[in-house]
């Protein structure tokens, strides 16, 4: 039959055929990585946050390469071991503070359970409908088996070692990859063998260097000003659990939208639930909305005026895609991954469709160059690491332009 049909219609036949084999093998990849992403948790969360931490602090040692003129691993060790000394000091801060909390956890339940009793009473009454038509409709009630609880000693007992095998992973990953960068920036832009693709892996690094490394740079060090304002203000006003709920805003704000919002719901509940008056319970979540407010609107448009913004609907995506593979912590590094998913999604030709559905404003992307263009430092850089790679010396840019100039004209 296929002999019978016109030329056009056997060619647009072989293209739907092949537009739904590629859609097909898509979603195989992409439930296949999903599924390696669930199994190798261990393994693929601390070396996330391993390569954000390496993002975040690219900046610093950068400058200490540059202004100082310490070595590569000098300035690399020096940052990792003072950010590892800051993250450290700030466990052993908090830990007193949570042992404390979980002290007090059956109080806080009990003090939550009486003020909501109205509420309680109004829920008992539809369960109790409910069991009757239940009753009545033949259903039986289904025993529930009751689970001792776990020790806690125990369980940080055992969840210790794991924990300190896991930061000393992410220490030294995220040393390698600092002290590293220069070496394997230049061989990924080696890769491709035309011109065109390498220049497309230079402009992919160039961005996560200027763009993506300097935008969590900010990020990092804003958020730190804004658990340092938080608690400095809760101590000021002798609200209970200062230093938590400053840590706790700001690490949540890494993840926009869904993280302050959660922190002042959180801080509204439990103020509530442990104060006497209305408004000593609204206090410390009004705080809390006023400094996010403030953030949100003047801080962060002032420092980030080039702002890498993902869609709402991707951060909500992402964030409970993340929070189900790898549990909490997953929440932290979602943002910064769609960060970088979006910056290489907009460099390659065949993923701008990943790059327009997780930006949040449509933006028309300017047209792909199938040629090199004709930046000479563009090709000054290429051919520079070329020549470094192949004979091991190097080889200045205007070495470069006097061998090009000493070759005979074509």
């Amino acid at each position: 039959m296929s002999a019978l049909l016109p030329p056009t219609t056997r060619i647009s036949n072989g293209r739907g055929e092949l537009s739904a084999i590629r859609f097909c093998l898509i979603i195989l990849v992409v439930i296949a990585s999903v599924w390696s992403m669930s199994i190798a948790q261990t393994v693929l969360l601390p070396t996330s946050f391993a390569v954000i931490l390496a993002l975040v602090l690219a900046p610093v040692v950068g400058s200490l390469e540059d202004n100082l003129r310490l070595p590569p691993w000098a300035a690399a060790s020096l940052v990792t071991i003072l950010a590892a000394c800051i993250i450290g000091t700030l466990v052993m801060i908090v830990i007193p503070g949570v042992s404390d909390w979980l002290k007090h956890a059956p109080d806080f339940v009990r003090a939550l359970q009486e003020k909501l009793a109205p509420l309680q009473k109004s829920f008992r009454a539809v369960d109790a409908v409910t069991r009757e038509i239940g009753r009545m409709g033949g259903q039986r009630t289904v025993p529930t088996l009751v689970t001792p609880r776990p020790n806690m000693i125990e369980a940080v007992a055992t969840a210790t070692p794991g924990a300190l095998a896991t930061t000393f992973y992410v220490i030294i990953l995220t040393l390698f990859l600092l002290v590293f960068r220069a070496t394997y920036r230049e061989r990924l832009i080696m890769l491709p063998t035309n011109l065109s693709d390498r220049l497309r892996v230079a402009r992919i690094i160039r961005d996560v260097r200027a763009s993506v490394s300097r935008y969590l740079f900010v990020l990092a060090s804003i958020n730190v000003c804004l658990a340092l304002l938080t608690a400095g203000t809760f101590m000021a006003l002798d609200i209970s659990g200062a230093v938590l709920w400053g840590l706790a805003y700001g690490l949540l704000n890494f993840i926009p939208i869904m993280g302050p919002a959660a922190i002042i719901i959180a801080c509204a509940l439990v103020s509530f639930a442990t104060e006497d008056t209305f408004f000593a319970g609204a206090l410390p979540p009004a705080i809390l909305l006023i400094i996010h407010t403030l953030e949100a609107n003047f801080v962060q448009p002032w420092l980030l005026s080039k702002r890498i913004v993902i869609n709402p609907f991707a951060i909500f995506v992402g964030v409970s895609l993340l929070v189900a593979l790898w549990g909490p912590l997953g929440a932290l590094v979602a943002v910064p991954m769609l960060i970088l998913l979006h910056t290489v999604a907009c460099r390659v030709p065949s993923m701008r469709f990943v790059a327009m559905l997780l930006a949040a404003e449509y933006q028309n992307p300017a047209p792909l160059q199938t040629k090199a263009p004709a930046s000479e430092g563009w090709r000054l850089i290429v051919m520079r690491l070329r020549i470094r790679l192949q004979t091991g010396t190097r080889q200045k840019p205007a070495d470069v332009t006097e061998e090009r100039s000493r070759r005979p004209a074509a």
